[in-house]
């Protein structure tokens, strides 16, 4: 043996100081690239993928879903003079504040009067006064761009919405900006006869929240990932000295994943952030396998050629748990989702680091101190045997009813694959943030009284001879309006036609806004920018959408097109595309889970041929499958059952759980055929694969579960999924490890003798 007369030597040389040194130095630069992660809260930006008619869209029209708004709201009208002398007085001062680029509220819009080339404000500064304030207030009802826009339809709640500067998209910049604003707020309002509330929403308010809640979660997953594995490895070794030898590797190896990720420019995301946990519960297994062993090796030889023994036994099939987690996390990698791609690539890249971390500072540092690793206590003896003790009481139960256990997993993985015909794909923002959240119960008032912050955007086209104020345009124009209109899901939908209608002149249908236009060039640039380009001859209507989830937003979008393609022959040169960061966002999720699902099949392909090739048998490759197909079927199966809709982090999960699920597996039938190699029957190879390999099973699936759970922890709705999901996901895994594949490789495998 001479990887093991090689390793015994290494063992009892000096070089093993030679690589600690080089240990520490990784870590240093770990460390150091650690300190370089960053946070990225935007789920837009985390999933958004290259989209031509946004990106186009974008160019032409000066619109963002990044706007801040004050809303005020009350029980009571708000359409009163001193409600409006502290909107006039929070909209100036607002103004003023650095980082706000432009404010918009009930004091923007413009009155049907003019002098020349000037539009006189709708309400101006005597406006307020007894005998001026009836006339005032009519107006507002009357004009076009306040009702449903600025006003809600009950008149209890208002908007002032302001545009900040693109360049403050950082938590540490937005969040000061929004306690500068809540104090002008504030303010203005205080002891207000009208018991008015404010409240400051939108998708920056919704991300700097985000952003605390993610840096919050990645603390304390990795803490709580630490100690738990901490606790589990002190009751089963009952030595702090090999607690921390078996936590080390793992530790070690999830920082220079970390530190990867800060000198890449990797954010943290929601996605990513349980990367840390799963690089260290993933190696922690293998150090648990491996710290078993030689702790038996122990009593049977001297420490270097135990520790020797052990790794030779264990560093194939360690080897092997770590490429086909990260074949499931490397599956990733073919998605178009960037963050995706990059949580895959993280999380592999940290699976193979932790294999060799695992090998190198389990072996090192327990040639250092054999004698305290031992297991030499009568009660750590005792201890021991309870695992072992359960475990021969499976194998009992498993070889006195093969059969019927095989064909039992086998009808239940099939209910959960029927079951999983009925999951729903869903996302919503709510799901990104707890319900008791500022921000989202912010979102929620906005969605109320004026249909949400989300933008959805219907483009007009027109080609020459057509223009603007051609029939064709203003008639699709209406229709399409009229038609958004009647979407209850939908805002109120906003374009030029009520830009027009609120200019002088006449208004009639034969008149085609004739003094409208020519009154156009009195519009500010800023008002009139968002709804036409003539440049480029287009148009748009803008409405908004609920937090209603893609597959809702985009049935709606599909209800409209089919609608428009109805009458499309009704104003022909003149065509509508559909756009936004709502509509992208939907594609990009719907795309992403189409892409995890590829993801996931191509990993259970590449799992099977990688199994089959490595035990030499087709019918031990399929035989693998079982285990993982029980627990991210029953997993999906939950899903349906408790009426969870199926999110990105729920496919995620199975990614996960497959790449981890499969490695009980691996080690089980290594075990299996460690001992046919040695003479064992199928039968007896089978039992005792169970009885050694059991304890070591249950203890990592602790320790996963444990891992996962920690997640529960989240504010983050979607991570406490994850959580769940991947607990029941890895609980079923191991059930099926040590009842359902044992029985069948008893009922189908052939008896050999020996």
């Amino acid at each position: 043996m001479p990887l093991v007369e090689f390793l015994t030597k290494f063992l009892q040389s000096r070089f093993r100081l030679v690589l600690i040194t080089g240990l520490l130095a990784l870590l240093a630069l770990a460390v150091l690239g650690c300190t370089h992660v960053w946070v990225e809260s935007d789920i837009d930006k985390m999933l958004r993928t290259p989209d031509p008619v946004l990106e186009e869209f974008e160019s032409r029209f000066p619109i963002t879903d990044d706007d801040l708004y004050v809303i005020l709201k009350s029980e009571a009208d708000l359409l009163q003079p001193s409600v409006v002398t502290a909107i006039r007085q929070i909209h100036n001062e607002l103004n003023s504040i650095e980082g706000i680029t432009e404010t918009r509220s009930l004091l923007s819009l413009r009155s049907k009067r003019k002098a020349r080339r000037y539009l006189f404000p709708l309400l101006k500064d005597d406006s307020t006064q007894a005998d001026q304030w009836p006339a005032a207030r009519a107006a507002i009802l009357a004009h076009p761009l306040a009702v449903g826009h600025l006003i809600s339809q009950d008149r209890k709640a208002t908007v002032i919405a302001t545009r900040i500067d693109p360049l403050l998209d950082d938590e540490a910049q937005i969040r000061p900006l929004i306690e500068r604003m809540q104090a002008v707020v504030t303010k203005h309002l205080p002891g207000h006869e009208h018991e008015i509330d404010s409240i400051i929403t939108g998708f920056p308010a919704l991300h700097a929240e985000m952003s605390q809640l993610l840096k919050r979660d990645q603390r304390t997953f990795t803490t709580c990932g630490i100690l738990i594995g901490a606790i589990i490895g002190y009751w089963l070794f009952r030595s702090l000295t090999a607690l921390v030898i078996v936590g080390a590797g793992p530790v070690i190896g999830a920082l220079m994943t970390l530190g990867l990720a800060g000198a890449t420019n990797i954010p943290i995301t929601v996605m990513n952030t349980i990367m840390p946990v799963i690089v260290i519960v993933v190696g922690y297994a293998d150090s648990v396998h491996l710290m078993l062993d030689i702790r038996h090796q122990l009593t049977l030889e001297p420490p270097p050629r135990a520790i020797a023994l052990s790794i030779r036994k264990l560093w194939l099939p360690c080897l092997l748990t770590s490429l086909t987690t990260a074949i499931g996390f490397g599956s990733l990698s073919i998605s178009t989702v960037g963050a995706v791609r990059e949580f895959g690539m993280l999380t592999a890249f940290g699976c193979l680091v932790n294999f060799f971390m695992v090998q190198l500072v389990v072996a090192i540092f327990s040639s250092y101190f054999p004698q305290q690793i031992q297991a030499t206590s009568i009660d750590n003896a005792a201890h021991q045997e309870k695992f072992h003790t359960f475990c021969s009481q499976l194998a009992t139960f498993v070889d006195r009813r093969p059969k019927r256990l095989a064909i039992g997993g086998l009808l239940s993985t099939l209910v959960f694959g029927l079951l999983c015909f009925s999951l729903r794909s869903q996302n919503r923002l709510a799901d990104s943030l707890p319900a008791e959240s500022t921000a989202i119960q912010s979102y929620a008032v906005m969605e109320r009284q004026f249909g949400g912050a989300s933008s959805v955007y219907f483009v007009l086209d027109w080609v020459p001879p057509l223009r603007i104020n051609s029939p064709e345009v203003l008639d699709k124009l209406a229709v399409v309006q009229e038609i958004l209109a009647n979407e209850p899901q939908l805002g109120q939908p906003l374009s030029l036609l009520d830009m027009l209608q609120s200019l002088p002149g006449k208004t009639g249908r034969s008149e085609r806004y004739r003094e409208q236009f020519a009154a156009l060039q009195q519009v500010p640039a800023e008002y009139l920018t968002p709804f036409l380009n003539t440049q480029y001859r287009q148009a748009t209507i803008a409405t908004r959408t609920t937090d209603i989830g893609a597959d809702a937003v985009l049935k709606i979008v599909q209800r409209v097109e089919k609608q428009l393609a109805a009458i499309q022959d009704n104003h022909p040169g003149v065509t509508v595309t559909v756009t936004g960061p709502a509509i992208s966002l939907s594609r990009s999720f719907i795309k992403l889970i189409r892409d995890l699902g590829w993801s996931l099949l191509l990993a259970t392909c590449l799992i099977f041929l990688l199994m089959s090739f490595l035990f030499r048998s087709l019918s031990l490759g399929l035989a693998s499958t079982l285990p993982n197909a029980f627990a991210l079927l029953g997993a999906g199966a939950s899903l349906v059952l408790t009426n969870t809709p199926l999110q990105f982090v729920s496919v995620l999960c199975f990614t996960v759980c497959l790449g981890i699920s499969v490695d009980d597996t691996i080690h089980f039938l290594m075990r299996y055929q460690w001992h046919r190699k040695h003479g064992f029957a199928n039968r007896p190879a089978v039992l005792e694969s169970i009885r050694e390999v059991g304890p070591a099973l249950m203890v990592t699936t602790c320790v996963f579960v444990a891992g996962y759970a920690v997640t529960l922890l989240s504010y983050i709705p979607s991570m406490q999924t994850f959580g769940w999901l991947s607990a029941l996901s890895l609980s079923l895994a191991v059930i099926a490890d040590v009842l359902f594949l044992p029985a069948v490789v008893l009922w189908l495998m052939k008896e050999e003798s020996n």
